[in-house]
C-alpha cells in the first residue's frame, strides 16, 4: 500500500513537487519556530524590525547580484534538456554574468555601507554588518545561481535537500550568534549561512551537471535571452523592497513595535510563499515551458488554481483556529497586535497565491512586459495605500490593506484569464 502511493506521488509531477516542497518546508517551519523564539526574546519587536530590514535587503540584492537571470537560467536548461552543448554555453554565460553583477554590487555596499545603513536602520550602528555582506554577497550570487539550476534541471529532491540544508545550517549559526550576542548575531548570521549552503548545493549540482565543463564566456544569444527575464525578477523582487519601505511607514508613522509585528506576521507567511514558490519554481515554470499546446496549458493552469486554493485554504484556516496559541509560542507579549492584524492578512494572502498560477505562466511563456506591468502597478498601488491610509486606520490598516489590494488584483486577473 505504502509503496503503491509512494510510486503515484513519483509519478506525478505535481505531486511530487508538492511532496518534497512539504517536507522541505516542515525543516523550515521548525527552523523558524526556534529562531523567531530566539530572536523575539533577546531582540524584541524593534530588534526584529531591523533584523527583518536586514533580510529583505539580502533579498533584494541578491537579487541584483545575479543580474536577475535566475527564472531565464530555469526556464532555458528546461527547453534545452536534450542539447548538451546549449546548456553548457547558457550556463557558462549565467556563470560570467553573476559574477560581474556580485562583484559590482558588493563593490557598491562596501562604499555606500553608511549611507545605506542609516537609511534602512536609522542608525550607522549596523555598518559592519553591511561591509560583512559585501564580502559574503559574490558567494550567495552563485549559490543562487546553481539552485536556478537544479530548478532547470526538474532535481525537485535536490532542490528539497538544499533547502532543508539551509534550514538547519540557519538554525545552528544564528541561533548561537543571537544567543551569545543578541540582535547583531542574529544579523550576522543571516548574513553567513549561506556560505555553508553553497557547499551543499554545488554537492547536488556536480551530481547532475559537469560543472567543470563551465567557462567564463559572453554568450550574445543567451544575454539577449537571459536579460528578457532581468527586468521582470528585479521588479519581482520589489517586493522585497516595499516591505522595507512599510516598515519605515510603519515605524515612522506609529512605532518600532508596530514595525516588529508587521514582521512577526510576515515571518508567519513565509513558510507557505516557500512552499508555493519551490513547487512553482522546481515543477511548474519548467513544466509549462515545455508544454506547447493550448488546451494541455489551460488545464494545467486549472488543475494548479484548484490544487493550490485548495491546499492553502486549509492551511490557512487551520493557522487562523491556533493563531492565538501559535504567536504566543512563537514570539513574547509584545506581539499582541500580530493577533488582531492576522485574519485580515491570512484572507489578503490566500488571493495573492491564487494569483500565481496565472502570472507564472506568463513567465514560462515569456510574457514578461505583461508581467513587469502587472507587478509594478500592484506594488505602487500597495505602497500608497500604506502611505495615505496608515494614519487613519492605525497598525491594522496593513491587513485591511493587504486584503483589499490582493482580492481586487485576484478578481481583474481572473476576470481576464476567463475571457482569453
Amino acid at each position: 500500500m505504502y509503496k503503491e502511493l509512494l510510486n503515484k506521488v513519483k509519478n506525478n509531477g505535481l505531486l511530487n513537487a508538492s511532496f518534497w516542497s512539504v517536507i522541505a518546508t516542515v525543516f523550515r517551519v521548525l527552523s523558524h519556530i526556534i529562531l523567531s523564539k530566539l530572536v523575539a526574546v533577546y531582540t524584541g519587536s524593534g530588534g526584529l524590525a531591523i533584523l527583518g530590514q536586514l533580510r529583505s535587503l539580502i533579498m533584494f540584492l541578491e537579487s541584483i547580484a545575479t543580474g536577475a537571470i535566475g527564472g531565464g537560467v530555469s526556464k532555458y536548461l528546461a527547453e534545452y534538456k536534450n542539447t548538451n552543448k546549449k546548456q553548457v554555453a547558457l550556463l557558462s554565460t549565467s556563470l560570467s554574468i553573476t559574477l560581474v553583477f556580485s562583484l559590482l554590487t558588493s563593490l557598491a555596499l562596501g562604499l555606500f555601507a553608511d549611507e545605506i545603513s542609516e537609511w534602512i536602520f536609522g542608525d550607522t550602528e549596523f555598518k559592519e554588518i553591511l561591509l560583512a555582506f559585501s564580502f559574503t554577497l559574490p558567494f550567495y550570487a552563485i549559490n543562487m545561481l546553481l539552485i536556478a539550476t537544479l530548478y532547470g534541471l526538474k532535481a525537485v529532491q535536490a532542490s528539497a535537500y538544499v533547502n532543508i540544508s539551509g534550514s538547519i545550517s540557519s538554525l545552528l549559526l544564528v541561533g548561537t550568534l543571537t544567543y551569545h550576542l543578541g540582535l547583531k548575531g542574529a544579523m550576522l548570521g543571516n548574513v553567513f549561512f549561506q556560505l555553508i549552503v553553497l557547499i551543499i548545493t554545488f554537492y547536488f549540482t556536480q551530481r547532475l551537471f559537469a560543472i567543470k565543463q563551465l567557462r567564463i564566456q559572453f554568450d550574445a544569444y543567451f544575454i539577449k535571452k537571459l536579460f528578457q527575464f532581468s527586468l521582470l525578477a528585479i521588479v519581482l523582487n520589489v517586493t522585497a523592497f516595499s516591505d522595507i519601505l512599510i516598515r519605515k511607514m510603519l515605524t515612522d508613522l506609529i512605532s518600532v513595535e508596530a514595525a516588529g509585528n508587521f514582521e512577526a506576521i510576515l515571518r508567519l507567511m513565509l513558510p507557505f510563499s516557500l512552499m508555493t514558490n519551490m513547487v512553482v519554481n522546481s515543477y511548474y515554470i519548467p513544466h509549462l515551458s515545455s508544454l506547447h499546446n493550448t488546451v494541455a496549458i489551460q488545464k494545467e493552469i486549472k488543475h494548479a488554481m484548484l490544487f493550490l486554493g485548495s491546499v492553502m485554504a486549509i492551511l490557512f484556516v487551520s493557522l487562523f483556529l491556533i493563531k492565538n496559541w501559535l504567536i504566543d509560542l512563537l514570539f513574547t507579549d509584545s506581539f499582541s497586535i500580530a493577533k488582531e492584524i492576522l485574519p485580515f492578512y491570512l484572507l489578503g494572502e490566500w488571493c495573492r497565491l491564487l494569483t500565481w498560477p496565472i502570472t507564472n505562466y506568463w513567465v514560462a511563456k515569456a510574457r514578461i512586459r505583461l508581467v513587469i506591468i502587472v507587478e509594478l502597478v500592484v506594488t505602487t498601488c500597495y505602497l500608497l495605500s500604506v502611505y495615505w491610509l496608515l494614519g487613519e486606520l492605525g497598525v491594522m490598516g496593513i491587513g485591511i490593506i493587504h486584503l483589499t489590494v490582493f482580492l481586487v488584483y485576484m478578481l481583474i486577473l481572473y476576470h481576464f484569464f476567463n475571457k482569453t
